[in-house]
């Protein structure tokens, strides 16, 4: 029915803007709502979500690539693409600007290229807007951990996202645009405008028309009544610094090739043998293991947290927590009271991703699902209690 509405308006009006919604919510319908849409309860990541270029698209298969596009997004403009159906067609349009780079063989990327590419971005550049490899180190650490990945699928990411800008200045290098039709554009989008204005006397304000601190004062005095403060809570954050690299000699051969065989179908190692690769993957390997060890110690105390009895209390948690803390020698800190739309606690500038698990923690839920890794330790926060509101 919803179509065969769509149609007869298509119908009467003749008009493009119906063409393009049928194809919109087409899109949306096959991929959210379909028989094996990633909509349907019980769903799995083998279930197939669509197809792209002839083939079958899965659901961990988009996942990952709604990951990649979401770093790439990061990196090249400094924020996520969201979540949800408003991250639909930019991963889309990422996974057809890769696919039609490899048609074109536009693909290959330079280790040259590469390097200007990541010392260009200014997400990796320091408070004087210069390239610095500390930075660097340390936003990469924070977007491994957000995005569950490792430093080789970053430099893939990175890579493609070179690729993909390519292709797409290859694409807007063939339209032009006459100044007649800015002119005319530009004319069509001012026809119509209106002025709104308010007089302000500024006698007795202070510098720039600014109310003074006096005027402040009185009218909080005066509607004292009037301003509520909401509820803020307080979590503690328990930190444990990550290791030091073990030495290369220790790593076993066996886990080398081990972890070889995760990263063999990645770009950075398609078509190499063991030998050929085990140098990387050495260096990979060192590298993700004070990770790892940090946060299998978190998680230990994680895991020890939530199998508490259920009928304790708050002060138990906490108890228990300073207890664990000092077993695995972690180190913690308890934050001010923050709103629940705090984006950064300043106790904790350093930490981005603590707000937003910050906010999913409460008394029923006081214990977070993962801890997160930054600023050279992992970390994992809990909720201590709830500061009420109330009158100012």
């Amino acid at each position: 029915m919803l179509f065969q509405h769509i149609n007869y308006h298509a119908d009467k009006h003749r008009k493009r803007v119906y063409l393009v919604l049928v194809a919109v919510i087409g899109l949306s319908f096959v991929i959210f709502m379909g028989p094996k849409g990633c909509s349907q309860p019980g769903d799995r990541g083998k279930r197939e979500i669509g197809v792209m270029f002839g083939k079958k698209v899965t659901l961990d298969e988009y996942r990952l690539a709604y990951r990649e596009t979401d770093l790439a997004n990061i990196v090249s403009k400094g924020q996520s693409v969201g979540e949800g159906e408003q991250a639909v067609m930019p991963t889309i349009r990422r996974l057809q600007a890769l696919h039609e780079a490899r048609k074109l063989k536009l693909d290959a990327v330079s280790d040259e290229e590469f390097a200007k590419y990541v010392k260009t971005r200014r997400i990796f550049k320091n408070k004087e807007g210069v390239f610095d490899k500390d930075t660097l180190d340390k936003v990469r650490e924070n977007l491994l951990s957000r995005a569950r990945m490792t430093g080789a699928d970053f430099d893939r990411v990175l890579r493609d996202s070179i690729v993909v800008e390519r292709v797409e200045k290859r694409a807007l290098n063939g339209i032009v645009v006459s100044p007649t039709e800015v002119h005319d554009n530009y004319i069509r989008s001012n026809e119509k405008f209106g002025i709104s204005y308010a007089k302000v006397d500024i006698n007795g304000r202070g510098k720039d028309g600014d109310p003074l601190d006096a005027d402040l004062q009185a009218h909080f005095a005066a509607h004292k009544g009037e301003f509520l403060l909401p509820a803020s809570k307080v979590v503690r954050v328990i930190s444990f610094p990550l290791p030091k690299p073990p030495d290369a000699k220790s790593i076993p051969e066996e886990k080398l090739k081990e972890r070889f065989e995760s990263l063999k179908k990645t770009r950075l190692f398609k078509g190499q043998t063991f030998e050929q690769a085990r140098a990387r993957v050495l260096k990979t390997v060192v590298a993700e293991e004070p990770r790892k060890q940090a946060m299998a110690t978190a998680n230990a105390v994680r895991d020890a947290l939530k199998a508490r009895p259920a009928d304790g209390s708050l002060a138990d948690l906490a108890k228990l927590a300073d207890d664990l803390e000092k077993e695995h020698g972690g180190e913690s800190k308890d934050s001010k009271p923050f709103l629940a739309g705090a984006k950064i606690l300043p106790d904790f500038p350093k930490l981005r991703q603590l707000p937003q698990l910050a906010r999913l923690l409460s008394a029923a839920n006081p214990v977070p699902a993962f801890p997160f890794v930054a600023d050279k330790a992992c970390h994992l926060p809990i909720f201590l209690k709830t500061v009420p509101g109330g009158k100012a």
